[in-house]
């Protein structure tokens, strides 16, 4: 008997189920059309912004491709046109700024390698003297000592 209800009871719920969802598909139906579409309707829109200063053309005038429509008052073109010269004239005084800066480094370096160059010389040229004295006095030395012996020598017998 229990198993009887328990049946009862899935299938009332799958029942009502069934019954929600066709009710569902009803009240909102699938919307299917069929046709063409047409449109008289064109937008047009310039290269450049700006404000209107001519229009050539009317509402309902036919036109070619190619055909002039309007024209653009050219006082904000302008304008960018200064703003954009003065911003290209300010980088090229940057730019030839940065290569004066360069080459005056360039120099500044070229300076100090020469000074380098030249103290490098100077330091070699000491030193070359240097040893030049220290050889000198070498030999200053030895002729004092075997003077120093020539001199002890004749106390001595010669030759006897």
């Amino acid at each position: 008997m229990r198993r009887r209800a328990g049946l009862a009871v899935v299938g009332l719920a799958v029942l009502l189920a069934v019954a929600a969802f066709v009710a569902a598909r009803i009240s909102r139906p699938d919307l299917v059309l069929t046709g063409i579409v047409t449109t008289n309707d064109v937008v047009v829109s310039p290269l450049v912004a700006g404000e209107v200063n001519r229009l050539l053309v009317t509402e309902g005038d036919s036109v070619k491709r190619g055909q002039l429509l309007a024209t653009i008052r050219p006082d904000e073109l302008r304008a960018d046109l200064a703003y954009y010269g003065h911003t290209a004239e300010g980088a090229r005084a940057q730019v030839e700024q940065g290569r004066a800066a360069l080459r005056y480094q360039e120099k500044q370096t070229t300076d100090q390698i020469r000074q380098g160059e030249a103290a490098l010389a100077a330091a070699e040229a000491q030193q070359k003297e240097a040893e030049a004295a220290l050889e000198n006095t070498r030999l200053v030395g030895d002729l004092r000592r075997g003077l120093g012996t020539l001199v002890l020598s004749p106390l001595s017998t010669c030759g006897s």
